[in-house]
């Protein structure tokens, strides 16, 4: 057996110290900002652009509307002969027209909901019609675990809670300019 190649991490050159730690988070706020005010841009052109073609595509639906109609009465008077009888739709100037079956949907009877339908299906014992969707209550399971009365039992069941320590960065709202010498003063003390 070979000796594994030992590998080495890549160096991170992290502030040594006070000063340049808060040259470093005044850096970081200022790219984050910088990219929310990116993302804000962005969002208000597309926006913008999303707005546009709003406005076209309700001039083109609007001018459909009539056409559809005028071809819907022009194929029910001419069916018969566009298709000889044998199909339901033809193909014309690249487009296919016609009439299809649409895919089925459940009606129920006037008058009834579909509660009062759930109920009348498991009094005719057909409870296999009706969907049953199970979930787990975390927040509920979280909470018992928290406490003493109930977290014996679920841990039993091999439920636990799971928590780590992660480091982060909150960005509060743009300040004025950091002035260095105040903040190493202040941190300082």
């Amino acid at each position: 057996m070979g000796m594994s190649k030992r590998r080495k991490a890549a160096t991170i050159d992290a502030p040594q110290t006070l000063t340049e730690g808060t040259a470093q988070v005044v850096r970081y706020a200022a790219l984050e900002r910088e990219m929310e005010r990116c993302e804000a841009v962005a969002e208000a052109g597309i926006a913008a652009i999303k707005a546009g073609l709003a406005v076209e595509l309700a001039k083109h639906k609007e001018a459909m509307k009539p056409l559809f109609k005028q071809l819907a009465a022009w194929w029910a008077a001419n069916q018969g002969e566009l298709t000889k009888g044998k199909r339901r739709s033809i193909d014309i100037a690249g487009v296919t027209m016609g009439e299809r079956r649409t895919p089925p949907s459940l009606k129920l009877p006037k008058d009834v909901s579909a509660e009062d339908m759930i109920a009348k299906l498991f009094g005719a014992k057909r409870p296999e019609l009706v969907k049953t969707q199970h979930s787990l209550d975390k927040a509920a399971i979280i909470k018992l675990l928290g406490s003493d009365d109930h977290a014996e039992a679920l841990e039993a069941l091999g439920l636990a809670l799971s928590q780590k320590d992660e480091f982060f960065i909150a960005i509060g709202a743009a300040e004025q300019p950091v002035d260095m010498d105040k903040e190493d003063a202040s941190l300082a003390a």
